[in-house]
């Protein structure tokens, strides 16, 4: 009964041009209809672009701006600024963005059956309710999201054919799109480096490296970190009397009206306390974090219910959805949906390992391994986007767990091919750790 429900399986997903066109019609279909399904929705930052359209003509208005906010989508909104059309722009990038990594994740596996789930699965990605949702709304995510997966595209284009512009310019605008991919851009793009050694590679990277760099000095000089950094100190630092005294030995004036605004969100601090998170916060903040890591990571794992996105939509607008909708909030994979998909990586992670431990301890696949870098990328950023604000944490740690699952649904899909290669006696490649 398994086998033939296996050879089945199998036949339904023979490779076929044809097939994944009419599936992205069909997906395409869907995602038009449940876009319609969804109001265009505006959020409290939205109103500063608002305003920097209002007054575009001002003097230093751009320049004043750019230290507010990281440029790119101010000047998307400039160029468009029909809210109902940027949704529909965002939802076009974004549904483009999918199938451009379906195409090179697919790429990745070698038997074409897999090649083909994979395909789907991401396809289908495009339809997870959190995609959905925040194409309609008016701030960064949907294009974050949208370029995020044409960086993960120009990262595994970069290493199948050495071709790096869509790496170069996925990564470009993610610098300009939110502060947190100065963290990730340039580490993850190095990683490159693994599988090819290339002079263009060099200077993709040092290129990045510039554009960081400048990136962070705008966030730096306009102070973006006070913000998050005060949020952290209401949540964080004062609701625990040993993390307020560390915080007090570094200059945090601690008072009862502090004190007061523990564990609640926009609460009036001092100017005393918001010129202490400009002038010391920031070194303050990263030393405590560097110091208390691993209570650090198990607070973050600990508290997966506020990384984990669930169904945002839900979350933030309740109301009635069209069934078409519905139906495409289902399949939890490749995008975010349910608290347990950082558990199950690791029980993927660990998986492997003791798989491997029966032949060679030094040897994954070389699948395994393109997946558990993703991996250690999403982790990486997933804490960085986890601590560095204490509000709003579903929302920032959203493209972090795109990134993990993505690298769920790549070990999967290895793990599968793995087992097919081995039960046909094909010879899988390693990867030498």
């Amino acid at each position: 009964m398994l086998e033939k429900l296996k050879q089945t399986l199998l036949a339904l997903l023979v490779e076929s041009p044809r097939r994944k066109i009419i599936f992205i019609g069909l997906a395409a279909l869907v995602f038009a209809v449940s876009h319609i399904g969804i109001p265009v929705q505006t959020f409290p930052d939205t109103q500063t672009y608002v305003y920097l359209h209002k007054h575009q003509n001002e003097p230093g208005v751009w320049q004043q701006f750019m230290l507010m906010r990281p440029p790119l989508y101010p000047l998307i909104y400039w160029l468009v600024p029909n809210q109902t059309l940027l949704t529909i722009l965002q939802s076009v990038v974004s549904f483009a963005a999918w199938c451009v990594l379906a195409l090179y994740m697919s790429r990745v596996f070698s038997l074409p059956q897999i090649r083909s789930a994979v395909f789907y699965a991401t396809v289908w990605g495009a339809l997870g309710a959190n995609i959905l949702f925040w194409n309609r709304m008016i701030l960064t995510e949907s294009f974050s999201l949208s370029m995020l997966c044409l960086f993960i595209a120009g990262w595994l284009l970069a290493i199948q054919q050495r071709r790096y512009f869509l790496l170069f310019a996925a990564g470009l605008a993610l610098l300009f799109l939110r502060d947190t991919m100065v963290y990730l851009v340039v580490p993850f793009s190095a990683t490159v480096f693994i599988w090819r050694r290339d002079v263009r590679l060099v200077a993709v990277l040092c290129l990045l490296a510039l554009a960081s760099f400048q990136a962070a000095s705008w966030a730096h000089e306009g102070e973006r970190y006070v913000s998050p950094l005060i949020n952290s100190v209401a949540q964080r630092i004062v609701t625990d009397p040993d993390t307020t005294a560390f915080f007090a030995a570094r200059g945090l004036p601690v008072s009862t009206e502090l004190l007061a605004c523990a564990g609640k969100f926009d609460c009036p601090v001092s100017k005393e306390v918001t010129q202490w998170a400009a002038d010391k916060g920031k070194p303050a903040y990263m030393e405590w974090i560097v110091r208390t890591l691993p209570a650090r990571l198990i607070a973050m794992f600990g508290g997966r219910q506020k990384i984990s996105p669930g169904n945002v939509y839900r979350a933030y607008k309740e109301g009635p959805r069209n069934i078409i909708y519905v139906i495409a909030s289902l399949p939890p994979l490749p995008t975010p949906r349910f608290s347990a998909e950082t558990i199950v990586l690791f029980c993927l992670i660990i998986g492997l390992r003791v798989r491997q431990c029966r032949t060679r301890l030094d040897i994954i696949t070389e699948q395994e391994f393109l997946w558990l870098t993703l991996g250690a990328a999403a982790f990486g950023n997933l804490f960085i986007s986890f601590w560095g604000d204490a509000m709003e944490t579903k929302r920032h740690c959203l493209s972090a767990m795109v990134m993990v699952h993505l690298a769920i649904l790549g070990l999967l899909a290895s793990l599968a091919e793995y087992k097919l290669k081995a039960s046909s006696g094909f010879k899988v490649s390693t990867h030498q750790g």
